[in-house]
């Protein structure tokens, strides 16, 4: 890998690369790092390391050092195939360009015509087994600067920077997720606090008015004090009902003890006796238990589509379909209440306080399921949720 002299050198930079990137979990620190270390080994005019975006296709430049005329060629991306980093990773191996004047089947990428052409270059793949991380590259203004010992070193390097990378993106996932998990709990309490302070708490002040009410009337009419304990009973009992209503919310005991179909029968009936909106629930004789965790994702996921249709769409009819087809459970939820601009939803999560649907595509995600939402402003809405059925 390198000559013998040179070989203590090697190692201790090398070490101390591994200790730079152990030393921060952020890629915008961890990425500049590698390539300051880099240049101690190996000499470039320029260098820079490309992450592969999956979704997108292409690999975008994510940290850059030395010249920037070098790298202007990228435009800041490259597609598979595309320029010398393109080639390495469709291919998923080294690249070293002696002489780029001689080299004419593979041609770097050129978006800016006043960018400073490369003489020579190298170029490593970041691989985590199979897959395809990004790239690390260097490019050097004289010919023939580069040799296969580089190679050897740059891919050394190249194998501490993906390490660390993928443990800084499993860094910002975990970090993700907590922030999900705390605005999602967030979201509970304020949900909780509205139903408390517009419902109960509302009702018991009612209900300390009227008591207060029903006192005078002893004084002054006791005939009347009869017909104002009724009126207070139907307040309170509709208090109670309220309180029973937020607290099988939070925490249905009978889905641990019965499992799905129960629990949505009770849910439903204790909605139904607001009597508005009608639901209407078709569910097979019985379903296997899914699990404690499947479970009670699902019904969160049902609970969340039942509120929007309640609270938000007005709908006077929800229709709620259980299944049983082939190794998956199908829930459908439609309603016939005023619709939404699904696409225009979706891209104003920041804009919102309410996150129900991101919600709902988080948690069906955690149980590998599959969510989908149809709607169209003035025709309803339609939520479909399949979950793999693993008995338990």
């Amino acid at each position: 890998m390198a000559n013998p002299k040179r070989r203590p050198q090697v190692l201790n930079i090398l070490a101390e690369i591994g200790e730079s990137t152990n030393a921060s979990l952020e890629l915008d620190e961890v990425l500049p790092a590698i390539l300051r270390a880099v240049r101690r080994l190996i000499p470039y005019a320029a260098a820079e390391i490309t992450l592969w975006e999956d979704e997108a296709r292409v690999l975008v430049v994510r940290a850059q050092a030395g010249d920037p005329r070098y790298t202007a060629h990228s435009g800041g991306f490259y597609r598979l195939g595309e320029g010398y980093t393109g080639w390495i990773a469709r291919n998923k191996e080294p690249l070293l360009i002696a002489d780029a004047s001689r080299r004419k089947d593979i041609q770097p990428k050129s978006v800016v015509p006043r960018a400073k052409p490369i003489a020579s270059f190298i170029g490593v793949p970041l691989l985590a087994g199979e897959d395809l991380v990004g790239t690390l590259e260097l490019a050097s203004n004289t010919p023939k600067t580069y040799t296969r010992e580089h190679v050897q070193l740059l891919e050394v390097i190249g194998h501490q920077a993906t390490a660390a990378i993928e443990n800084a993106r499993l860094y910002r996932r975990l970090r993700d997720e907590r922030e999900r998990i705390l605005r999602a709990q967030e979201e509970v309490r304020r949900e909780l606090a509205r139903n408390l302070h517009d419902g109960t708490v509302q009702q018991l002040a009612s209900i300390a008015m009227g008591l207060d009410h029903v006192r005078q009337l002893l004084r002054v009419n006791p005939d009347g004090v009869s017909q104002e304990l009724e009126s207070l009973q139907a307040l309170a009992f509709r208090a109670s009902q309220q309180a029973r209503l937020l607290l099988f919310e939070l925490r249905p005991v009978i889905l641990e003890s019965q499992g799905l179909l129960p629990a949505l029968e009770m849910y439903l009936q204790q909605l139904s006796q607001n009597h508005s909106p009608k639901f209407h629930l078709r569910t097979p004789p019985a379903l296997p238990r899914l699990g404690a965790r499947v479970e009670a994702a699902v019904f969160d996921i049902i609970q969340e589509a039942v509120t929007n249709a309640r609270k938000h769409a007005q709908a006077k009819n929800i229709r709620l379909r259980v299944s049983e087809e082939k190794d998956e459970l199908r829930i459908s939820i439609d309603d016939d209440g005023k619709g939404f601009d699904v696409a225009a939803v979706r891209g104003g999560y920041e804009r919102r306080s309410s996150f129900g649907l991101l919600n709902m595509q988080e948690r069906t995600e955690l149980i590998d399921g599959h969510f989908s939402v149809a709607s169209e402003v003035g025709k309803g809405t339609r939520v479909i949720l399949r979950v793999p059925l693993r008995r338990v």
